[in-house]
């Protein structure tokens, strides 16, 4: 999931890279996605990189749902392994009741 921890480790990985004179900075991504906020994070520092982010999904059967979507597209290079998917998911409120008229509805 990508959240707080992972904005951190990006952060560190990124000032190691800059410090190592690194070409660029590979993401392996396998992900269903994750909070917005740190989404946001994560792609402002990728855009920003002085180091070129390059982005892959994997291993086959892995996934960047989601956030992980958007991330990959902010990278400057992405791809993906045999046997992996991509793709957004819209946002869902948890802890909500529906209308009653949609419980009805639900029921029939």
């Amino acid at each position: 999931m990508i959240g707080p921890a992972t904005v951190d480790l990006l952060k560190r990985v990124q000032v190691y890279a800059e410090k190592e004179g690194c070409a660029s900075i590979l993401l392996l991504i396998n992900t269903p996605g994750g909070s917005l906020e740190s989404t946001r994070v994560i792609v402002e520092r990728i855009l920003n990189s002085p180091i070129p982010y390059l982005c892959l999904v994997s291993p086959s059967g892995g996934h960047a749902g989601s956030a992980g979507a958007i991330i990959m597209q902010a990278c400057h290079v992405n791809g993906a392994i045999h046997g992996t998917n991509l793709g957004a998911a819209t946002p869902v409120a948890m802890g909500q009741e529906l209308p009653k008229r949609s419980q009805a509805e639900d029921r029939q």
